[in-house]
């Protein structure tokens, strides 16, 4: 067995990342309250209930669809928009923590910055 290039585990890393968000994506359109659950949310209620499902189904279906298909392709464009989507999402958990008294999930902290670097990296490692 060779070495495996580090592209090539970018690749694998992104690709899986793709994965894991396209059946969250999937769990809050066709599991609401077990997707709510699994992220330590009560699902709302009217309204609320509505946006809650729509942003979060939004967030991960596109940011799973971008990935894969930057992956897929081998196309850094498509890769940045959800690397930044994350990023910017760890930034304002920590924001709401530090300004809301919201609790802070460093676990979802650490996958957001963890992920949003492996996506720049691939997308560096297939630009060149």
């Amino acid at each position: 067995m060779g070495d495996i290039s580090m592209q090539r585990v970018l690749q694998i890393l992104s690709a899986l990342t793709g994965v894991f968000l396209a059946v969250s994506a999937f769990n809050w359109m066709f599991d609401p309250q077990g997707a709510a659950a699994g992220l330590g949310m009560d699902l709302l209620t009217g309204m609320g209930r509505n946006t809650q499902i729509g942003d979060m189904t939004a967030f991960f279906a596109t940011s799973s669809l971008f990935i894969l298909l930057g992956v897929w392709q081998k196309r850094p464009d498509f890769l940045l928009v959800p690397a930044f989507l994350l990023l910017s999402a760890a930034l304002f958990r920590l924001t709401s923590a530090q300004f809301y008294d919201a609790e802070l999930i460093v676990p979802a902290v650490v996958f957001e910055v963890v992920t949003g670097i492996i996506l720049l990296a691939y997308r560096r490692e297939i630009s060149q």
